[in-house]
């Protein structure tokens, strides 16, 4: 779009140095709309988030005592040196609207491994493992940083809220459901994130996202990129009660949080290690076993150790690799020597 196009903001906001307009609308999330606007200052794209609060958003602002101001403060991140997230500053417009600033991206996760489509990419189908790998440990950085530095849980860990730089770096990009980790458990929520990452334990009502819950959901997406869907995305499609199950056994039981062991003999036994060891490298599996233990306590104790724990599973994986790759391409050559040798030899006999 040429920029003498861009007519005024119709309303959208008001601030002479972001103009934007309907046109150039982007999305829509529970917390509010995001437009491409052009930064008269920088001469630049940038893209904008305005609050338009969901009934759900509606709720937990109530319960957390937010208004429009508090809400959007919220989301916005603190001014901390992070490399893994999408920066973001708030700003006011004349008349007094909160908005968030933040640069613009061509692409989301969810374009890259092609969520929404029929034909998903996942590693082998589309993706490589050289990809897979840099996506995962972009991914697992991005949220160690919500924890360390912004004091965050996620809570709504899903491709749709990562965003993809020149680079093929994965950034989060969207903090409208994270909560603060020092809220404590005394804060219900009643948006617990994307139902296919979803952890365990969050389909109790009246429970608390943590640290530990968005190991469950950075696990179920890595899951989603080695084998093209997510742990429990068969047993949702095809038992249409499965949810409301769920939540009323957990909620039965959730004195204990040991309690949601019984989410997989739900779910037809223990299908999880069944899983991981079906379609995951062997390399692989440990990390995979810590991340989705239904039981959060058998999990990493934090995004830092998974994340360190992850790396240095990775690079072994790729010595392993390459060692391999290099012991044949050598046994190739060797053979080929070898054959020259003889036929050579075979010429001088004659």
């Amino acid at each position: 779009m040429a920029i003498e196009n861009i007519v005024s903001n119709k309303g959208i906001i008001d601030h002479p140095r972001y103009i934007t307009n309907e046109e150039m609308f982007v999305a829509r999330g529970n917390w509010g709309k995001v437009y491409r606007c052009y930064d008269r200052v920088m001469e630049d794209f940038r893209a904008i988030k305005i609050l338009d609060p969901s009934a759900i958003a509606l709720e937990q602002m109530k319960e957390r005592g937010l208004d429009a101001i508090k809400a959007i403060k919220k989301e916005a991140n603190e001014l901390v040196n992070a490399a893994y997230i999408v920066p973001r500053k708030f700003e006011i417009d004349n008349k007094g609207r909160p908005f968030i600033v933040m640069p613009f991206f061509e692409r989301f996760f969810s374009d890259i491994i092609e969520e929404n489509s029929s034909d998903r990419l996942y590693l082998w189908h589309g993706l490589d493992e050289d990809s897979v790998f840099k996506y995962m440990l972009s991914l697992i950085q991005g949220i160690n940083e919500v924890h360390l530095k912004l004091k965050r849980a996620h809570c709504d860990i899903k491709p749709d809220n990562f965003a993809v730089d020149e680079n093929g770096n994965v950034l989060v990009c969207d903090l409208g459901t994270s909560t603060y980790l020092s809220y404590g458990s005394e804060f219900s929520r009643e948006n617990m994130g994307f139902l296919l990452t979803r952890a365990p334990e969050c389909f109790i009502a009246g429970s608390h996202p943590d640290e530990k819950s968005d190991l469950w959901s950075i696990g179920a997406l890595f899951y989603r990129l080695f084998t093209g869907e997510y742990p429990f995305e068969a047993e949702f499609k095809n038992t249409t009660n499965s949810i409301d199950k769920i939540c009323l056994l957990l909620d039965n039981e959730r004195n204990s949080f040991y309690a949601v062991d019984n989410i997989v003999e739900l779910l037809n036994g223990k299908i999880i290690p069944h899983k991981v060891l079906e379609n995951i490298p062997l390399e692989m599996c440990d990390c995979f076993f810590k991340l989705l233990s239904i039981n959060p306590y058998d999990r990493f104790e934090s995004s830092t150790e998974a994340s360190l724990v992850l790396k240095k599973t990775i690079d072994q994986f790729i010595q392993q690799r390459n060692y391999h790759q290099i012991r044949e391409l050598f046994i190739k050559k060797y053979d080929y020597l070898m054959n020259i040798s003889l036929s050579e030899l075979l010429k001088e006999s004659d």
